[in-house]
């Protein structure tokens, strides 16, 4: 069984979008909510099973992205990107990337190439690549850490776009019954700012 991820960062990031086809072109700035989540296979009290890092976005309900990496994924991260942590401190090292992107965004940058290099295809399309880069002084930008990314299932991301939709709307039911309550209070309290406040509502609707 595989048991609930636990939360470990959950904040916005302002990331730049660029096209893996022309990674040299600038890109458009999103604000992009980052998750990272460590998963357990085998029991609540085990050991990390892999680590988890979603990316979604509010303006685009079907930019949705995941990144599993498990110990084996790690171990050959660390020989390509020559990192000099284990797996078991990686969530810190990502938790504290992640948190230098929000407290110093003109030295620590975060950009998310959609896309690979490879022929176009639906294969390459659904891939992407993070990378987290540090500027050098103001004169050089160097790439501290990259991360592979997958578009998420389609079930997922209508799941997920139910989810939001129902917060919403319950949302929605709260502040139409808080409305409701001071409407029913200023009526009772202020009768004539009542009338007022129903006659800027009429005009609004118009």
């Amino acid at each position: 069984p595989e048991f609930p991820g636990v939360c470990l960062f959950e904040r916005a990031i302002q990331c730049e979008l660029r096209q893996a086809s022309a990674p040299h072109v600038a890109g458009l700035q999103e604000s992009v909510h980052f998750r990272l989540s460590a998963r357990k296979s085998l029991s609540p009290d085990a050991p990390v099973d892999a680590l988890v890092v979603q990316l979604t976005s509010e303006s685009d309900l079907f930019f949705q992205y995941e990144s599993i990496i498990d110990a084996s994924a790690f171990d050959q991260m660390r020989a390509d990107q020559k990192l000099m942590v284990s797996f078991e401190q990686f969530d810190q090292v990502l938790v504290k990337t992640m948190n230098d992107c929000i407290r110093e965004p003109r030295e620590h940058l975060a950009v998310f190439f959609i896309g690979s290099d490879a022929a176009n295809g639906a294969e390459a399309a659904s891939s992407a690549r993070l990378e987290f880069i540090v500027s050098m002084g103001g004169w050089k930008f160097v790439s501290i850490l990259t991360l592979d990314f997958e578009a998420c299932s389609d079930e997922t991301i209508r799941d997920s776009i139910s989810r939001r939709y129902s917060a919403v709307v319950a949302r929605c039911a709260e502040l139409e019954q808080h409305l409701a309550e001071v409407k029913s209070l200023v009526r009772l309290k202020n009768p004539s700012l009542a009338k007022h406040l129903e006659h800027l509502g009429g005009s609004g609707r118009r």
